[in-house]
């Protein structure tokens, strides 16, 4: 928790500092990128790969070359993908509150990005992006390059 609270808060202090905060406009701020850092961890340890923080580029996967990580406090919470994002990456949902963390599942950015996925404005969500539920997901221990041994639960 010490690593992302610290990771978290850089990153926080930076959006802030370049005027590129894309949580603390519309979102959570602070906690958001603090949990966001927990859950990039959690999917690199449960993985066996060396996580890089990323303090200042939202183009470089969060884990590895092509895995990108979106977390939500709702244990029952949604995948979400946005407009901006590549449909060429795998997706991973992390679900909780660090440091108690479950990995919900993954699938490629290819396969949510489809009309019958895609929302507009709900009331949750301030931006058109396109969801899917947890059981639309593949379990974790399908996800190329996860160790058969590796655990779905974070640090």
């Amino acid at each position: 928790m010490i690593v992302a609270t610290a990771i978290g808060a850089e990153r926080q202090l930076r959006g802030i500092y370049d005027h590129t905060d894309r949580l603390g406009k519309t979102g959570p701020g602070w906690d958001g990128h603090i949990q966001g850092v927990a859950a990039e961890l959690a999917v690199a340890k449960a993985r066996g790969l060396y996580w890089d923080a990323h303090l200042t580029s939202y183009k470089d996967a969060d884990v590895g070359d092509n895995v990108e990580v979106r977390s939500t406090h709702h244990r029952r919470g949604r995948l979400i993908i946005k407009p901006n994002d590549n449909p060429g990456r795998i997706y991973v949902l992390v679900v909780g509150t660090a440091p108690k963390l479950d990995i919900a599942g993954w699938t490629f950015g290819a396969d949510v990005m489809i009309d019958d996925n895609w929302k507009a404005v709900i009331t949750e969500r301030p931006e058109p992006c396109w969801w899917v539920s947890q059981h639309q997901l593949q379990p974790w221990e399908t996800m190329p390059g996860v160790r058969v041994d590796s655990p779905a639960v974070g640090p």
